[in-house]
């Protein structure tokens, strides 16, 4: 047998296939305790069979496994419930502030959009700590509301931003005053919100963007960060005209950049 070292190494490349953890949990108990690490590395939380974890059942196991918060390095948490549903926030605040390793965290609401301010004040407490963590370098709102950028002032180590249908509080839009934040991606942002994010990451050196909506938002994004930008992603529908990008790439400093087009109305290409 492998010494465990290089065990664990394996293991490590399985962290997104649960199934074949399993499968490797069963072969020898030594492994088994190997798997565990790996096993819960990425978990995705919501309150529907989709989703391999409810809040109650997550945190129930965390309490009777310690170690299980440990592990975790990113977290989706799907919000397809009621924000005055206070067993679900309530339980997924106290794992909020279990799990201090985070690396990555995704706030979802996929069939709907929720008011930040509107959720329940116990949940929003604990994902502004996570927010926190040094840890943590990429941070994903989907479908959320009036966010407060400021809130992100203290994620001192935040890499990559996120926010895909979703938009800011107009009145919590102070700079962002550290400058390691290198990647954006805004899905279907109003050009409000636009404006919002570019006086918040005035500071920062985008280095990659990733791009979908109004290409005028769009191209006012290449018009402040063109001369740091090195990886540029545009989607856009099958039938758009591009030149206006194409011209504006040929007039700055090199960068690279890729432009997708949906196949059919209503597809996206996703990363």
């Amino acid at each position: 047998m492998f010494p465990p070292e290089i065990v664990d190494h394996i293991l490590s490349f399985l962290q997104w296939d649960r199934a074949a953890l399993s499968v490797c949990a069963k072969a020898h108990p030594s492994i088994s305790k190997l798997v565990e690490r790996h096993f819960y590395v990425h978990l995705s939380v919501g309150d529907s069979p989709a989703y391999y974890y409810s809040p109650s059942d997550l945190l129930e196991r965390t309490i009777n496994n310690p170690n299980i918060a440990k592990y975790v390095r990113s977290l989706q948490i799907s919000l397809s419930v009621t924000p005055w549903n206070s067993n679900f926030y309530w339980d997924m605040g106290l794992i909020l502030h279990k799990v201090t390793q985070l690396q990555a965290i995704d706030l979802s609401s996929p069939h709907a959009t929720f008011t930040w301010y509107h959720l329940c004040e116990s949940f929003r407490t604990a994902f502004i700590s996570c927010l926190k963590l040094p840890t943590l370098t990429d941070v994903q709102l989907s479908g959320i509301n009036a966010f407060p950028l400021s809130v992100l002032n203290h994620s001192s180590s935040l890499k990559r931003l996120s926010l895909l249908r979703s938009s800011c509080d107009p009145h919590s839009v102070s700079p962002f005053v550290y400058s390691r934040l290198d990647s954006l991606v805004l899905h279907d942002c109003s050009s409000t919100a636009v404006e919002k994010i570019i006086t918040w990451a005035e500071s920062s050196d985008l280095r990659s963007l990733e791009f979908l909506g109004d290409l005028r938002s769009f191209t006012r994004l290449l018009e402040v960060y063109a001369n740091t930008l090195t990886d540029v992603k545009v989607l856009v529908p099958h039938d758009s005209k591009m030149q206006g990008i194409k011209d504006l790439h040929g007039g700055k400093k090199s960068w690279s950049y890729w432009i997708h087009y949906y196949p059919e109305a209503g597809k996206r290409i996703w990363r």
